[in-house]
């Protein structure tokens, strides 16, 4: 035996011969010896081995109770390999193992060393573009200590605007939810129709393991988009007086071409009609000029329009034998299209400018513009020639879609918002339910998301 002084027959009691720290309490106090105590200054040269302790400072170890302490010198060894070694240096020999066999036996079939965890990023901020999407995030999962294997779950931190009396979050799903594995990638996916548009939320997820550092967190953020619709509420005054006055425009209009222009009407629809693209481009340039940007769009929409149809009544008519004609309606078309591609730009932007909606304000008001300039032509003329049979329908379907449709949208989005809302309510009022019955305490409502 390491701790048995000579072959017996020299008295315990009369010498003490050993490395102070690696001595077991009992040979300290010159009392029985055994197997055990043998296996004591194993247990400290493994502890000072894995420990990088010099022999001359393995005092640090040791209480007043000759009890080691050396947990917090050993973060990445295995616990079971902790326990294992604790009860080689226990300060009592009944609680150590009795002999190496026994030891040899309890040895854990753990690697030494715990997993070491690398997370590929340390934040997620995804940004949803429409309403009802599903958005996507991966985070790569790495133990890069050899020789060990990875084992872990994730889990949603609890937060007051969410309620999690099931396994699953209500918004977000992460796959796979338990691992093991030493290189894991997770597929993290929000479900944003159950979030309240333009509100940024932040949750943590946690993800424990059986690594040296047993949780660690990873934030999530998700922006939902604002709403499609503009939060004034669209102007239908605005719209309507754009549909009135550009309708009576178009019928002043194409009576003065008919009038002055009694012959061939073909000419003097093209003459109008380029006259008009010209005068719209004119308008646009103003309004761009006047920092209007939403109104510089319609009106050069509208005469790019003009233009593109001018250009297709050159291509399939023979103009040439009544160019005056034309030239004299170009005229009075184009002050007709500076003036409405004035008014069209004026509504564009100021619908813009109240609803906060660029895309909305400049669509609309094309489309109402166009359904009102094609009653006024046919006020004027009748369905007297193919293209404005084209014309009508090409401006009144559009019409009717998007005035049938945004009551419907906006009903809907009232609607997602309402049950958003509630549902954050009841999670918030449940959670306040929990927090009350456990603490028996006055608990402050949470109004954050």
């Amino acid at each position: 035996w390491l701790a048995r002084l000579g072959n017996g027959e020299v008295g315990i009691s009369s010498v003490v011969k050993g490395t102070l720290g690696f001595m077991p309490p009992e040979q300290l106090f010159n009392r029985e010896l055994s197997e055990a105590s043998d296996l004591y200054g194993l247990g400290m040269t493994l502890i000072c081995l894995l420990s990088n302790t010099k022999s001359s400072e393995i005092g640090n170890l040791v209480d007043v109770t000759y009890r080691i302490n050396f947990k917090q010198s050993l973060p990445k060894v295995n616990p079971r390999w902790i326990s294992w070694l604790e009860k080689m240096v226990e300060p009592k020999v009944s609680a150590r193992f009795a002999n190496a066999a026994i030891a040899l036996a309890e040895l854990p079939k753990q690697p030494i060393y715990l997993p070491e965890v690398l997370l590929s990023q340390a934040e997620i901020s995804l940004k949803a573009t429409a309403p009802r999407q599903k958005l996507g995030g991966v985070v790569s999962i790495t133990n890069f200590a050899p020789g060990t294997c990875l084992e872990g779950r994730w889990e949603v931190a609890e937060h007051p605007g969410d309620f999690q009396p099931a396994a699953h979050h209500p918004w977000i799903a992460i796959e796979p939810m338990q691992f093991i594995g030493n290189q894991i990638e997770c597929h993290i996916t929000i479900d944003t129709s159950r979030l309240m548009a333009g509100k940024l939320y932040r949750r943590e997820l946690l993800l424990h393991s059986n690594a040296a550092d047993r949780k660690q967190s990873l934030l999530l953020q998700v922006q939902t988009p604002p709403s499609h619709l503009p939060a004034g509420g669209i102007p239908v005054s605005l719209l309507a007086l754009l549909f009135v006055v550009s309708l009576v425009l178009a019928w002043i209009l194409t009576w003065g071409v008919v009038i002055a222009c009694t012959v061939p009407s073909v000419p003097a629809g093209f003459g109008a009609i380029a006259g008009a693209a010209v005068g719209l481009e004119v308008a646009a340039w103003l309004l761009s000029v006047a920092g209007a940007t939403a109104g510089a769009v319609v009106g050069s929409t509208a005469g790019v329009a003009a233009g593109l149809l001018a250009l297709f009544i050159v291509a399939t008519e023979n103009l040439y034998d009544s160019m005056p004609i034309a030239i004299a309606a170009a005229l009075i078309g184009s002050l007709g299209g500076l003036a409405f591609g004035g008014l069209a730009g004026v509504t564009a932007e100021l619908f813009a400018r109240r609803s906060g909606n660029r895309r909305l304000a400049v669509t609309l008001t094309l489309v109402t513009a166009a359904a009102a300039v094609s009653v006024g032509l046919v006020q004027a003329v009748g369905f007297s020639h193919p293209l404005l049979v084209v014309g009508v329908a090409a401006s009144w379907l559009p019409f009717v879609a998007i005035a049938s449709y945004l009551p419907l949208a906006r009903l809907r989005l009232v609607q997602e918002q309402q049950t958003a809302r509630s549902q954050f309510n009841l999670e918030t009022e449940a959670l306040y339910t929990r927090l009350r019955r456990a603490s028996k305490k006055p608990v402050v409502r949470f109004q954050n998301h």
